[in-house]
């Protein structure tokens, strides 16, 4: 997996304001700590992917979970899947599948930077804020950082299809259920039909 850019988490927003706790909160995913490792994953949850709604330091967190999943040693290996399947996708309904990322994100090609920035400037920045102002691309802002942060998963595909075969069943399992969503895996089926038949679970 080729390394990108650090975020800078300080200009990026999640669903309470800045995201400057974020790397903190990734960090406590792979420690000792049982119970800090809980609290981690409930104010990630809460904070990018609060109530299914993706905002712009989502797509930033994917990248940081894969390599959790990815490192063997990493604690709660099926949680952190769980939480990114969360990221990626949000709260979808499994009746929308085949998923059609180009029709479900139709509406983000409309958002530009200024755009953003003006919901962002609402949400976050003016002391008396007036949604209204912004009504008419809130929305599409929404489905934006959504499309970002599907497609940020998009990218790591190759280390889902990897996790299919991982010896803890419960991470196999969750990778089938997040490689349904992304429909332009290349094999995908015959990745998902190699499954052994002895890992039940994950073939269900």
């Amino acid at each position: 997996m080729s390394s990108s850019p650090r975020p800078d988490w300080a200009v990026l927003h999640h669903a309470y304001g800045r995201a400057e706790d974020v790397p903190g909160r990734l960090a406590a995913l792979s420690g000792a700590d049982p119970v800090a490792r809980g609290a981690a994953v409930s104010a990630l949850s809460s904070s990018v992917c609060h109530q299914g709604t993706r905002w712009p330091a989502s797509a930033h967190v994917v990248t940081p979970l894969v390599a959790l999943v990815d490192t063997p040693a990493t604690p709660d290996r099926p949680t952190v899947v769980h939480l990114l399947h969360a990221v990626a996708l949000g709260e979808p309904s499994d009746d929308v599948l085949p998923f059609e990322p180009g029709r479900v994100f139709a509406a983000a090609e409309r958002v530009g930077p200024s755009d953003e920035a003006a919901v962002l400037r609402v949400l976050f920045e003016n002391d008396d804020p007036d949604p209204d102002t912004v009504a008419d691309v809130a929305d599409a802002v929404a489905v934006r950082w959504a499309a970002d942060a599907y497609r940020a998963a998009e990218r790591h595909t190759p280390s889902f299809t990897t996790w299919l075969q991982d010896p803890e069943p419960a991470v196999a399992a969750r990778a089938a259920a997040l490689l349904a969503w992304f429909p332009r895996v290349p094999a995908l089926a015959t990745a998902l039909a190699g499954v052994g038949i002895d890992t039940g679970t994950v073939r269900a």
